[in-house]
């Protein structure tokens, strides 16, 4: 995300990952495609929103 707000940057970006975490829910083909394309801190936070709660 490219944006001379920082903040706002961080926030697009963390829901971005998180809808696409919640979307891929009930498919894990969909999931181990998107987590390929991520990099280091997106991966580490999809992966923490992914195991939330259990």
């Amino acid at each position: 995300m490219t944006s001379d707000d920082e903040e706002l940057a961080i926030a697009v970006a963390t829901g971005l990952v998180e809808s696409l975490v919640t979307a891929s829910d009930a498919n894990e083909s969909v999931w181990k495609e998107i987590e390929y394309y991520l990099q280091v801190e997106s991966k580490k936070h999809a992966l923490a929103w992914k195991n939330f709660g259990q």
